[in-house]
């Protein structure tokens, strides 16, 4: 994975008979699973003549997402609706999250993610007892080994964590080559885990066969068309975490618009990590700790798609 220094992707465009326009994101992350930018770019070339018409593949999830999506604003059975959306704030890792989290709070956040498994589990619980001290009354804290505990690590992790209830769950323990062992972690303590890991349409239902204990991350802009999505959100109804793709503005009104919507859970949502994009004209979401669909609107996407091209 590495440090990214920038993000690649596509926006669409679709215009039907009366006018009617539609946005979709193509933001690609092969190493997640998804189709490559050559992959994307080959598709989007070849159905732009033809507006984009017939389903992509199902190799091409996030293609499928994008056309989906602006068929969807152009069907008009994409509303916003007047739910709000919590957010969940991101937080460096090390003591710099101490300092982010105190600064989330005062904007009223009270939902954060702390990246562990930088530093040593000493001063990391240390840094944590720190964290949570400063919680607001009602803050919960996610922590996010990103896959680097090995299995003592995680048990130890999750052995301080007994009886910690301002611990919401704790997020890609082990590696993704060994999420089956996460079953015995997870079986084994009441501190919830949740996997981040590449999900697919036949992983979810593994998971779902296999009775996986915990929670469910998805990334709808990587997980196919809407009713790919929901497909797979039907088999953790009450367990599954919404979290972006560092989308532009495009791709996050997108996912939000899911978010917003009744068949979705009340989870707060992994959507930050929109700041990286400030400085290209594309964050043009509020910093809130709840947001709602539709409040950047056509006009601002129509402007925003213009500049594009530009």
């Amino acid at each position: 994975m590495g440090v990214w220094t920038e993000r690649e992707g596509f926006v669409l465009r679709i215009v039907d008979e009366n006018g009617v326009v539609g946005f979709g994101e193509v933001a690609p992350i092969p190493w997640f699973g998804s189709e490559t930018m050559e992959m994307a770019r080959a598709y989007l070339s070849h159905s732009e003549e033809s507006n984009f018409l017939g389903d992509p593949p199902r190799v091409l999830p996030c293609c499928r997402f994008a056309v989906s999506c602006a068929r969807s604003l152009v069907r008009q059975d994409a509303v916003p609706s007047a739910e709000e959306v919590a957010i969940c704030a991101l937080l460096p890792a090390g003591s710099a999250g101490l300092n982010k989290l105190q600064e989330m709070a005062a904007l009223g956040f009270c939902f954060f993610k702390w990246k562990v498994g930088v530093e040593s589990f000493e001063r990391e619980r240390e840094i944590l007892n720190l964290m949570l001290d400063a919680l607001p009354t009602s803050g919960l804290l996610r922590l996010d080994a990103n896959g680097s505990w090995s299995p003592m690590d995680a048990w130890l992790w999750l052995k301080s964590l007994v009886g910690e209830q301002r611990i919401e769950f704790v997020e890609d323990p082990l590696s993704p080559l060994l999420w089956e062992a996460a079953f015995g972690l997870g079986e084994s303590f009441e501190t919830e885990l949740a996997l981040d890991i590449p999900i697919t349409p036949d992983l979810v239902s593994v998971l779902a066969r296999k009775g996986w204990p915990g929670m469910v991350t998805l990334k709808p802009s990587l997980s196919g068309s809407l009713e790919d999505f929901l497909e797979m959100h039907r088999q953790f109804p009450e367990k599954t975490i919404l979290s972006s793709s560092l989308e532009t503005v495009f791709g996050y009104e997108s996912i939000l618009r899911l978010a917003s919507s009744e068949v979705i859970g009340a989870r707060s949502c992994g959507f930050g990590g929109q700041d990286i994009f400030e400085e290209d004209g594309l964050k043009l979401h509020p910093v809130s700790p709840t947001l709602r669909p539709g409040i950047v609107e056509f006009d601002a996407l129509e402007e925003a798609w213009e500049e594009l091209g530009s």
